[in-house]
């Protein structure tokens, strides 16, 4: 059984420590077992906005314009650009050959990058529009703006119509 717990260290007297919740989380799964501790500095593969460029203007404008749904769409992108082949060359598979590709989620920033700017070629090479980042950012903040206030003034509608009732 593995367990990743990502905590700031922190000082307090001569100890170093992690967070109370990390250290009462640990204790609750390994209490009473022999365990291999390892500290080391974290450093995110990539950022969740690198991956949500991918799938908000590149993915999803993709599955739209070729009528398949966003998912499949992520499948697709991934055999056309990273599909790879594993030939077994001992066991009771020995000879064969099975396809695969790595998971995005391991990537290295430069990594993500570098599929990003394939998948977008790829797009613009079937004729579909993709947005900046910058474009995208801008629009999803737009979007989010308007949400914010539609939901506030949804708020104070019902807020007037209990205050109505109340009375």
């Amino acid at each position: 059984m593995k367990y990743e717990f990502i905590s700031q260290v922190i000082e307090a007297d001569q100890d170093i420590i992690i967070s109370q919740e990390i250290y009462d989380r640990a204790k609750e799964v390994f209490l009473g077992k022999r365990v291999h501790i390892t500290i080391e500095e974290f450093s995110p593969k990539h950022s969740k906005e690198a991956r949500r460029y991918l799938m908000g203007a590149i993915v999803k404008p993709l599955a739209d314009a070729i009528g398949r749904p966003p998912k499949e769409m992520w499948e697709i992108l991934k055999c056309k650009l990273r599909l790879k082949e594993l030939f077994i060359a001992d066991g009771p598979h020995k000879g064969e050959v099975f396809q695969t590709y790595d998971s995005t989620q391991d990537y290295t920033k430069a990594e993500l990058w570098n599929f990003t700017q394939e998948a977008k070629s790829w797009a613009e090479d079937l004729g579909v529009e993709i947005e900046t980042p910058e474009q995208y950012y801008n629009r999803r903040a737009a979007e989010n703006a308007l949400k914010r206030r539609a939901l506030i003034e949804k708020r104070k509608q019902e807020e007037a119509q209990n205050d109505t009732v109340s009375r």
